[in-house]
């Protein structure tokens, strides 16, 4: 009885520390949005400057920032969402919601960072296909996959697309970038299995923590220099 007693007060703290943590972060990220909101819409209307229109180096300048500014801006907006997965916890939505459009939005906040690499995205998902796999969630994972495969692609093509086979979703992204060594491949299902935070190769952890929230999967295959393809497993 005073073990069950002692996990109970374990588990509590355990929600309030979330609580406090998921407050501090939207504190925080609501105090950098509206300077960074202002900040995009300042670069927005100096690039419309004709002076700026003409200078080809400025402008290409210009360009950088604002692509860094709205890259920054998604990333507060990811944080927010990040922040309130913890305490919500749910696997699905009340609603569906269609995955193609879910995956064209992420596609535009990308396209001009994955033109100026000379590589292009294609959505090959399921345009009728609507699901409730957690939204939030989701939308995250899309956004890091992309972002990974953009980082990792010069010169090529990432592709995404959708098998569904009963209740289960799987969502397939593909490039022929720089591949991943069969270490890193490890060490991340290794990290998927038990998740102990490691201070090394930050950039799937996000994804696979969420998956193990929402009760997901994820394969990885790849080849050094040739291709990666990543598979997320969730419910739908």
């Amino acid at each position: 009885a005073r073990t069950v007693s002692k996990l109970k007060n374990t588990e509590k703290d355990l929600k309030q520390e979330i609580k406090q943590q998921e407050t501090l972060v939207k504190s925080i990220s609501h105090d950098i949005k509206s300077p960074l909101k202002f900040l995009t819409s300042s670069i927005n209307h100096l690039s419309d400057n004709e002076n700026i229109q003409q200078d080809e180096k400025l402008k290409r300048q210009i360009e950088t920032i604002q692509l860094s500014s709205d890259q920054l801006y998604e990333y507060v907006e990811n944080l927010i969402k990040y922040s309130t997965i913890f305490s919500e916890g749910k696997k699905l939505e009340n609603k569906s919601y269609s995955l193609y459009d879910l995956i064209e939005e992420k596609i535009l906040i990308f396209r001009k960072i994955a033109a100026a690499e000379n590589t292009v995205i294609i959505n090959n998902v399921d345009q009728n296909l609507f699901i409730r796999t957690n939204n939030k969630a989701l939308s995250i994972i899309v956004h890091n996959l992309l972002d990974n495969a953009i980082k990792n692609t010069k010169n090529g093509k990432i592709e995404l697309v959708s098998l569904t086979r009963g209740n289960i979703l799987t969502l397939t992204i593909m490039d022929n970038g720089k591949g991943m060594s069969q270490e890193l491949i490890d060490y991340y299902i290794d990290f998927y299995k038990n998740p102990i935070v490691k201070n090394y190769h930050l950039g799937l952890h996000m994804i696979i923590e969420l998956l193990l929230i929402i009760k997901g999967n994820i394969n990885i295959n790849s080849t050094i220099k040739e291709e990666t393809t990543i598979n997320i497993i969730v419910e739908f």
